[in-house]
């Protein structure tokens, strides 16, 4: 009875060392086409980082901030705890 939640990758920004900004947009866009194909439940946290970079995530990283990270948790609660109700 488990229920599988893909969480999409969030964005890559600017400056960032290792990393190519936009691929994670080609990942997300690949990953996304599979779990619709596997009526697999998304948590798109692409969607929701990416409006509010500039608050949460460390400047020319891929990681985030304390108070970042709990907003990322909060939205993955809300995504667990929506597809447990269905």
């Amino acid at each position: 009875d488990a229920k599988l939640i893909w969480r999409s990758t969030t964005p890559v920004p600017a400056g960032c060392k290792g990393r190519v900004v936009g691929d994670s947009v080609k990942y997300n866009a690949i990953a996304k086409k599979i779990m619709d194909e596997n009526n697999i439940v998304i948590d798109d946290q692409y969607s929701f980082a990416i409006s509010r970079l500039d608050k949460i995530q460390r400047p020319a990283n891929v990681h985030f901030s304390p108070d970042g990270s709990r907003e990322l948790a909060k939205q993955a609660v809300a995504a667990i705890s929506e597809s447990l109700e269905k």
